[in-house]
């Protein structure tokens, strides 16, 4: 199989071949098996292609662009259970969109997710020859599944206790799901990742200072995620900064001093500085 790939990269026909693995199996016959294999093969070449492309230009932490993911958010949107697929996309920043989920139960994961997570940092620690402290592993942090989500839910639940408070309630949900997702959705990824030897594991946490009254409920989820979690160097990644002005913006200030009270585990923050551009 990898000389079809390297035969096919070479003479131009990648397209091609992406197209015909792209289709998914519809019935029972061979044809629709074949594609179902090149497929899974053509991810993992796609996986092993970014891993080259990185250590070719020197970087001194890798990851394979996480090439077998679907997308951000629905990648493990499809795993939680308790969450249902909205038939209608959103639209969430220029002309990007995407389809939530609807919580209408309490989330928990799904037995899929964990097994694709580490296998996919194995293909990775398998596919390079640097230290397993250079392979980075990044996965969606609890908060920003939560203001993904819409949820019935948590407001179902805790309507009654906030009715004359909207504010109160919107941010009592939102702190519910928050934790629900970080201790039964992303936590036991996290230990799974650890237990297979993952040294470096990372949360994305986009958009983060655009509700900056809700920070302190991110601080809590990230510290459910990794409290207890040692032999892990952990980083959060921050993007899509606050726009004031054409010229400015801030937001990241806004992240202090809740910040300050994340878990030690936490080790590094990356944040983005051009994307909101």
């Amino acid at each position: 199989s990898q000389t079809l790939f390297a035969k096919m990269a070479r003479e131009g026909d990648a397209a091609t071949f992406r197209n015909f693995c792209a289709r998914r199996p519809h019935d029972e016959n061979s044809d629709s098996q074949l594609a179902q294999t090149l497929f899974a093969k053509s991810i993992s070449f796609n996986s092993l292609l970014n891993i080259r492309h990185e250590e070719k230009v020197g970087l001194d932490f890798i990851f394979d662009r996480e090439a077998r993911r679907s997308e951000m958010y629905a990648h493990v949107r499809d795993h939680i259970k308790g969450l249902v697929k909205s038939s209608e996309a959103i639209r969430s920043r220029k002309r990007q969109s995407y389809y939530a989920g609807i919580c209408e139960a309490f989330p928990t994961l799904d037995n899929l997710l964990t097994p694709i997570t580490v296998r996919e940092f194995e293909f990775i620690k398998s596919s390079t020859s640097k230290d397993v402290n250079s392979i980075k592993i990044p996965l969606d942090g609890p908060y920003m599944i939560a203001i993904m989500t819409l949820d019935r839910y948590f407001t179902d639940t805790l309507r009654a206790k906030y009715e004359n408070d909207p504010s109160e309630l919107e941010y009592a949900v939102k702190r519910a799901l928050t934790l629900a997702i970080a201790e039964h959705v992303i936590r036991p990824q996290v230990e799974a990742l650890a237990k297979a030897g993952a040294k470096w594991i990372q949360l994305d946490e986009p958009s983060l200072t655009n509700d900056y009254e809700h920070i302190p409920v991110f601080v809590e989820g990230i510290n459910a995620v990794v409290n207890g979690i040692d032999g892990v160097k952990f980083s959060i990644h921050i993007c899509y900064p606050n726009r004031r002005t054409f010229t400015h913006k801030n937001g990241y200030e806004l992240l202090f001093p809740h910040i300050l009270r994340l878990d030690p585990r936490i080790a590094h923050l990356s944040l983005e500085l051009a994307n909101a551009d």
